[in-house]
């Protein structure tokens, strides 16, 4: 019995460091999304499409603090401490599970409302400088295209959408011919992608947690009943 118990002991703690380790990944790629799509945040009226990082970093956060309190129930053999580690897992990856099924359930609805917010944006002055930086970065011009900016009696379009300083005095004429929609949407779905990879390479870890987890509170039993 002693044997098992340093065994599922040690099987425990290299999971709960890879677990942790996860964590900071978490954090680290939840921040580093989150300053990669920085320049959309002023020409989305919704913050929904750049909220998803910070929900990462405070779920790393989470994770860490949660591996910090398996690791103090493995190595002082505290059943309560372990029983806490395995609930918070289980609570995590229920949540990490019901996001993720809302997401593809709602998927299709992703396209036509990211469109629709970036026209909206268009139309508020705050959000132009963001729309500069957008525009220079991906080359592009406009949500469909340049005439996008055509909004009233307005003839000129901004600098960003064309190569040279007052540029924008010239019109669509020499406008990027490229649809800023099609661009930032594809951005978004890159970032989506890492923080989807991100999400089941931590479900498959907490999956093992779960389950070394109880496997190390049996064995503790076990071993507290024969003594």
């Amino acid at each position: 019995m002693c044997c098992s118990l340093k065994l599922t002991k040690f099987f425990f703690m290299l999971v709960d460091i890879l677990f942790l380790l996860m964590g900071f990944a978490m954090v680290g790629i939840g921040v580093w999304v989150q300053l990669n799509q920085a320049d959309f945040l002023g020409v989305l009226v919704d913050s929904k499409y750049v909220s998803v990082p910070l929900v990462m970093i405070a779920a790393g956060t989470i994770v860490v603090i949660v591996s910090i309190i398996g690791c103090i129930g493995a190595l002082m053999q505290q059943k309560c401490c372990l029983i806490m580690f395995v609930v918070c897992v289980l609570f995590v990856f229920m949540m990490e599970l019901a996001v993720g099924i809302i997401a593809f359930l709602h998927r299709n609805e992703i396209e036509g409302t990211l469109k629709e917010e970036l026209l909206e944006g268009m139309k508020n002055d705050l959000s132009h400088p963001s729309w500069d930086v957008i525009q220079n970065k991906l080359k592009c011009c406009g949500v469909n295209n340049a005439s996008d900016w055509l909004i009233g009696d307005k003839v000129s379009i901004p600098d960003s959408c064309c190569r040279f300083p007052r540029c924008g005095l010239q019109g669509v004429k020499i406008a990027h011919r490229d649809a800023c929609f099609t661009k930032v949407k594809s951005e978004i779905k890159d970032n989506f992608y890492y923080l989807g990879a991100a999400g089941i390479g931590l479900g498959v870890c907490q999956i093992i947690a779960i389950i070394s987890g109880i496997s190390l509170l049996v064995i503790l039993w076990r071993h507290n009943k024969t003594v």
